[in-house]
């Protein structure tokens, strides 16, 4: 076991566990997350940078130091026999990495910078200094890591791709450079900063991670390089870039959409900040920054650099008044006209000839004519071969863009990417969107771990119709293995403009199952009548399809009930399978499920899910928060444990606040319902600082009643003390209305003081109140005291409240005859035969009809013959 001491060039270095070679340089050594003991040490001036060497370890119970080695280091321990070189002192003290024996001890002289006397100083004094002083940080991200980083709402926002779990712990908590937060999401690590000053830090790479520093001159960010070019923006990178990444996020000041180009250097001046129509391109300090209103704007990679345009059906260009039109024309070189079958064949037959006799310097070119010609009569084996024989023999020629398009529709025939990632065209013509949409699409279906949410869907739709009238025009032997999937596709998730589009296709017959969905959709009376038809068809395809599309438009018409449809949906996960529809169709049940409010099920299906699909959040994730709320609404039945275990799941990977607040109330409330009051209790507090005021105080009520029961009457004087004013007696409820929140605190608090004994405070707080709990506490709180006659008089008040003494007295409910027979015993208790007498007259003919007439005759003294004598007659 070997310890590093890592360091950046802003004067703060750690010690970090980790097995390492021995010929590593200690700034291109990966971070450990999890070590057992961490030694700051710091360095003055701030500005200076040294290779600390690595300090071998022998870890067993806990580090001992043993020696100190040079490792391509240009700095080693001063001549003077210090441990340190000159200028450079311990934070924390080094005692426990040190040998007991002399020869090491020596090195530790009272002379160093600080002595062992001083080391035992406190941790937090050594923070506090550290807070001071500190000009940067450096973060674990990885190596080769592409981050963007930004300002919104005063803070410094990091989001660097992939996942990476940070330490903060050892942090300081305060300074001019603090990390506030790390969220680790599904894809990306979201770091955020407070910075103080306005002035950004610099951000670069650094060994494998990114260093952040506030030091006066830091070194110069290159900017990224902005053109325009056919009513699109495109932003060039740095040549040594070489893993970027397009990304959407969420503001958390605006919770604006904000499209993201992840990066490993450089980002946009304030110069080149403009606003178009549904987008505006922010300055950023690493990366590119969009904020986008519209779902037509999109931020995509391509190839060296991101563009930024906007795709879709009747979509304008961006920038449009500032540029030319964009080509309506395919970009790639690569076109399919439709032709009879002979002469397709006939095309190939040449090409292929032409390909074979064709000198070197030509045979690339004759190659990819053959694999046009193999395309367009749809051969796979034909395109496939040409294509692997010319990029055999000429692999730059990958670059060519009639190369990337033929690649593309080699990988929809083949329904597979050669190199796992699907070949990249920023063209944008009608016929490139319909393109790209298909890639896309085939993507998500290769992935069992990538799957398109709502929008993506809607997207990818829009895409596919905006080139349908260039496809349709394809030759037929190409054009019918990839317009019906596509045209399906549109009529599931497209805009209705982009049913508009479908509508237009006249390659698409009536009675495609395309055509009987997009019926479905736009309510035509017809629908149903295609929908019956096609569930006839033998293609286990269509007759799926079809039935799906129906089910679900007689569950939205209340034609057949959410129940009855989740099961003919289950029915359907078979023939689903084979139609590539598994997923949709698990879906569309769970919604099915939780509509009908059978949560069992839903849970049941979502635990299902995670097993099929462990690492596809991204459409499962809106159903369990749906759930989770029904799950705070009905906290009674089914397993409370596997209730509890799922939200605390579902709580790991949401990211929103307003979410995160409904998945705590559903998780106290099924703490509450299983009898762990404490737990509620935790749980609530946790989510108080979150709420709005208007809902802080029902959550602390709720916290005092759950603290009542398990008798914390301290804690429950604290958590009301905000909601206790005098003005509680003035909001006093009147028979039958609404108590104030001031009234319940105080009756909450008053009976935390009765069961604490504290008699005096709980009659001070209820002074006044006129409810009808306040008043029974009170009458409590004198029986308590003995006082009878202080107690009769205020049941008295409660009875006459209730029963006005204007009205004859008929019949009276189980909770009237408990107040009479309370408000006798206390009669007998005071010795007051006239109130006996007074109460005996009032309700004895009543209360003999009811099932306590014994034990009021008996409190009140009556004769038990004569009272039986009166009910039977």
């Amino acid at each position: 076991m070997r310890k590093t001491v890592r360091g950046c060039a802003f004067g703060c270095w750690v010690v970090l566990a980790g097995a390492l070679p021995t010929s590593t340089r200690a700034q291109n050594v990966p971070a450990v997350p999890d070590f057992p003991k961490t030694v700051i040490i710091k360095i003055a001036p701030a500005d200076r940078i040294i290779n600390l060497p690595v300090i071998s370890l022998n870890r067993k119970k806990s580090p001992v130091f043993l020696s100190l080695h040079s490792i391509e280091s240009t700095t080693a321990p001063s001549s003077d026999g210090k441990l340190l070189p000159s200028g450079w002192h311990f934070l924390e003290n080094p005692s426990p990495l040190l040998k007991k024996d002399d020869s090491v001890a020596q090195l530790v002289k009272p002379d160093t910078a600080l002595s062992i006397g001083k080391m035992s100083k406190t941790l937090q004094a050594y923070r506090d200094d550290l807070s001071e002083n500190t000009t940067g940080l450096w973060l674990p991200l990885g190596e080769m890591t592409p981050i963007a980083a930004f300002r919104s709402g005063g803070q410094i926002i990091i989001v660097a791709d992939g996942r990476h779990p940070l330490d903060t712990t050892t942090l300081p908590a305060n300074g001019p450079l603090n990390v506030t937060a790390v969220r680790v999401m599904e894809t990306t690590t979201v770091v955020t900063l407070h910075v103080a000053g306005g002035t950004d830090p610099a951000i670069l790479p650094a060994g494998a991670g990114w260093s952040i520093s506030l030091a006066p001159s830091p070194p110069p960010t290159s900017n990224i390089h902005v053109t325009q070019s056919k009513g699109a923006l495109y932003f060039s990178l740095p040549p040594q870039d070489v893993s970027p990444r397009a990304v959407t996020f969420t503001d958390p000041s605006s919770g604006r959409k904000l499209l993201l180009g992840l990066v490993r250097g450089g980002g946009i001046a304030s110069s080149l900040a403009q606003v178009g129509p549904g987008f505006a391109l922010r300055p950023s300090i690493v990366g590119v920054v969009v904020a986008s209103d519209s779902d037509n704007v999109e931020l995509r990679k391509s190839g060296d650099q991101f563009v930024l345009d906007a795709a879709g059906v009747d979509i304008s260009p961006l920038l449009s008044s500032r540029t030319g039109d964009i080509s309506p024309a395919n970009e790639t070189g690569v076109s399919f006209a439709s032709a009879p079958l002979s002469a397709l064949m006939e095309n190939y037959r040449q090409a292929w000839t032409s390909a074979a006799f064709s000198s070197p310097a030509k045979r690339f070119d004759a190659r990819l004519r053959a694999a046009k010609a193999a395309a367009a009569l749809g051969d796979r084996a034909g395109l496939d071969g040409a294509l692997t024989a010319a990029l055999r023999d000429q692999p730059e020629g990958a670059a060519r863009l009639d190369v990337k398009r033929l690649q593309q529709v080699s990988a929809l025939l083949e329904h597979y990417f050669v190199d796992g990632s699907p070949p990249e065209i920023s063209a944008n013509a009608p016929e490139d969107q319909f393109w790209r949409g298909e890639m896309e699409l085939l993507q998500a279906s290769l992935s069992n771990d990538v799957s398109l949410n709502k929008n993506e869907r809607e997207k990818v739709a829009s895409l596919l119709a905006s080139g349908l009238s260039a496809v349709e025009h394809y030759p037929a032997s190409l054009r019918k293995q990839i317009l019906p999937a596509a045209a399906e596709f549109v009529s599931r998730y497209g805009s209705f403009a982009a049913l508009g589009a479908l509508i237009r296709c006249a390659n698409i017959p009536e009675e495609n199952l395309a055509c009987a969905i997009s019926a479905s959709r736009r309510n035509d009376v017809t629908a149903s009548a295609q929908l019956l038809k096609l569930e006839d068809d033998p293609d286990s395809h269509v007759w799926s399809g079809a039935r799906e599309e129906r089910v679900l438009s007689e569950q939205k018409a209340g034609k057949i009930a959410s129940d009855k449809a989740a099961e003919m949906l289950d029915n359907l996960i078979p023939a689903a399978r084979l139609s590539d529809r598994e997923k949709e169709v698990r879906l569309e049940e769970l919604d099915a499920v939780l509509t009908a409010g059978n949560l069992q099920k839903a849970q049941s299906l979502i635990d299902e899910w995670g097993q099929i699909y462990p690492k596809c959040d991204a459409d499962i994730l809106p159903r369990k928060l749906v759930l989770a709320t029904l799950l705070g609404k009905n906290s009674t039945g089914g397993d409370l444990g596997a209730r509890i275990g799922f939200l605390k799941n579902t709580l790991e990977h949401v990211s929103s606040q307003p979410e995160r607040n409904e998945l705590l109330k559903s998780l106290a409330a099924q703490y509450e319902a299983l009898g762990l009051a404490g737990q509620a209790v935790d749980v609530f507090r946790s989510l108080l600082p979150q709420l709005p005021k208007s809902e802080q105080a029902d959550t602390r009520i709720k916290m005092a009643s759950l603290e009542l029961s398990t008798g914390g009457t301290d804690q429950v004087h604290q958590d009301l003390a905000p909601l206790l004013s005098s003005s509680a007696a003035a909001g006093s409820a009147l028979p039958g209305g609404t108590p104030s929140v001031q009234i319940e605190a105080a009756i909450l608090d008053a009976k935390a003081s009765l069961y604490g004994h504290d008699l005096d405070r709980a009659v001070h707080t209820l002074d006044g109140l006129s409810d009808v709990r306040a008043q029974m506490l009170l009458a409590q709180i004198a029986e308590t005291r003995q006082a009878w006659p202080e107690a009769v008089s205020i049941l008295q008040r409660v009875l006459d409240q209730q029963i006005p003494t204007d009205k004859p007295v008929i019949s009276l409910t189980n909770e009237q005859q408990q107040l009479v027979i309370h408000l006798a015993e206390d009669i007998s208790h005071a010795g007051n035969r006239q109130a006996g007498d007074g109460l005996r007259a009032r309700f004895g003919k009543s209360m003999s009809q009811g099932a306590m007439g014994s034990m009021f005759n008996l409190l009140t003294g009556a004769d038990t013959k004569t009272a039986k004598q009166g009910a039977g007659g």
